[in-house]
């Protein structure tokens, strides 16, 4: 019903018109639209928190081996999970099935010997676009150790280095370890 030059919605209290109960809804989706993005942004930096702990455990792990054994664990060149319990048991890759997957099997005697001087990290196993991680790369007399975390090119957290990134938010950084 028309009332004087004003539309009101009949039947609310106060009389408001269309276009302040319009507003009222534009405002509550932009603030409902902010905190959405401000939740997932500290979600991701919670997530990289638990992922980088979970490293610096590995790192530490790798670190009290040596003291006790003299060197770091030896294993033949190639790659192996850092924990268990993975999606598929896999740690890398664990949606394909290809050159590039790494799997818990392959890393039992690798976990068999860290074991042996320390109770093994819990693992945070939340994917990031088909990968898990952490896991390590044995090669020619070094050791990488691999991260994965929601980032791009200059969001390795402190001390790790950038390996590589698919662009949509994983992001693969290492350490090397001297053997």
């Amino acid at each position: 019903m028309l009332v004087g030059k004003s539309t009101k919605v009949e039947g609310l209290a106060n009389g408001f018109t269309i276009v302040e109960l319009l507003v009222v809804i534009v405002v509550i989706a932009i603030l409902a639209s902010i905190t959405v993005v401000a939740y997932n942004g500290v979600q991701q930096r919670a997530n990289n928190s638990a992922r980088l702990n979970e490293f610096n455990q590995w790192r530490k792990l790798y670190e009290i081996y040596k003291v006790q054994n003299g060197t770091y664990p030896t294993m033949a060149d190639g790659g192996y999970c850092l924990g268990t319990g993975f999606p598929g048991a896999k740690c890398r890759d664990y949606l394909a099935n290809n050159g590039n997957t790494l799997t818990e099997l392959s890393s039992v005697p690798l976990m068999d010997k860290l074991k042996t001087v320390a109770t093994l990290p819990q693992a945070n196993h939340v994917p990031i676009n088909g990968t898990v991680g952490p896991y390590v790369y044995y090669g020619g007399g070094w050791l990488q150790m691999t991260g994965v975390f929601n980032g791009g090119v200059s969001d390795c957290p402190k001390g790790l280095s950038y390996t590589w990134d698919d662009g949509n938010g994983r992001l693969l950084c290492y350490v090397d370890l001297q053997i």
